[in-house]
């Protein structure tokens, strides 16, 4: 992504109806996962430090937690948010030499890398073999593909058979997939419509809308967080991922 877009988001994430929302769904899924004592947890792409605090919150004892972000920007904007350091790498060739990982996090960031199965072979061995989890959240359906994703620099949107094959490629055992962004799914596919008939430069929906329409969408989405513990969605915008080694 541009400088740009890393200053907007640390702008927008603590207001923003979606930031706010994703937080609020992947704090509940992540607090169902076992973490033992002293585990190590690793976000890659962490961006300008909006998931600290929940990913600092979740339950175990002693976590050490360490964020990777290839910007340099970005993590200039991490520090002044959290107080912590995020390290310089990227995916799949150029990481930060690390131990072994308990759990492994990319929210919405395997997009973002063209060599995406390259990328899961290198996080399979960063993974723990016992009780290592990977969790990835990606956007799915192809056919959204517009100038949402272009501005991000998105190589792709996933299906949800594509992804599936992807991770068992690089040796995965997938234990939980699910839609999710459900509920507003009708309005994103009429406004990446707009999008590609008006042949606009800025997508709809990037910028924080009026305080009722953000408190609205913010209400829906974080909603989900509730029905996704007890129910799986026929589609959504973007996809949730947990999956480990094999023979767990």
């Amino acid at each position: 992504m541009e400088n740009n877009s890393y200053t907007a988001m640390a702008e927008t994430e603590n207001q923003h109806w979606w930031f706010i929302g994703r937080r609020k769904i992947l704090s509940h899924l992540l607090s169902s996962i076992q973490l033992m004592p002293n585990s190590n947890i690793l976000e890659i792409g962490s961006g300008t430090g909006g998931n600290w605090e929940w990913l600092h919150a979740l339950p175990g004892v002693n976590k050490q937690l360490n964020f990777i972000e290839k910007n340099a920007l970005a993590r200039e904007l991490f520090f002044k948010k959290t107080g912590k350091v995020a390290l310089a790498g990227t995916l799949p060739n150029a990481m930060p030499p690390l131990p072994q990982q308990d759990l492994i996090c990319l929210f919405d960031v395997l997009e973002h890398i063209e060599n995406d199965q390259e990328a899961l072979v290198t996080l399979y061995y960063l993974l723990k073999p016992l009780n290592g989890k990977l969790i990835l959240t990606v956007p799915a359906h192809p056919i959204l593909y517009g100038t949402h994703d272009k501005q991000l620099h998105h190589f792709r949107r996933y299906t949800k058979k594509e992804l599936i094959a992807k991770l068992t490629k690089a040796g995965f055992k997938i234990n939980k997939i699910r839609y999710y962004n459900f509920f507003l799914f009708p309005l994103a596919f009429i406004a990446r419509f707009l999008d590609l008939i008006l042949k606009r430069e800025s997508a709809l929906g990037v910028n924080v809308p009026s305080r009722f329409i953000n408190t609205l969408f913010k209400a829906i989405f974080q909603s989900e967080a509730f029905w996704l513990q007890h129910f799986s969605f026929p589609t959504g915008i973007s996809l949730y991922v947990e999956c480990s080694h094999p023979f767990l």
